[in-house]
């Protein structure tokens, strides 16, 4: 998992592999971050982890950035509330209140 840095606001982010090279947006400035392609390492030596009775993660460990379309959201919610206001000034048109 990369982790990487917005460069706008700077903030560390953190996204699954498979991801890379994908645009998000930033979940602290909202700006679009292109996701770097993981650097290519060697293989590592398999490691044995100690017996212990915990789990090997906690709730927070797994949590991951996936990409979003929040910029899609924003233009559906202006659409429905410029509909909303157009249906009310034509309602006071039609009562006589304007």
């Amino acid at each position: 998992m990369p982790d990487f840095e917005c460069p706008s606001c700077k903030q560390m982010l953190s996204v699954g592999s498979e991801y890379a090279e994908q645009v998000i947006l930033c979940p602290e400035c909202a700006a679009q971050v292109t996701i770097p392609k993981p650097p290519s390492a060697p293989s590592p030596e398999p490691v044995t982890a100690p017996a212990t009775d915990s789990p090997a993660s906690g709730p927070d460990e797994d949590h991951q950035l996936a990409p979003t379309r929040a910029g899609a959201n924003v233009g559906l919610f202006l659409l429905v509330g410029s509909i909303i206001v157009i249906l009310i000034v034509l309602v006071a048109i039609i009562w006589g209140w304007i």
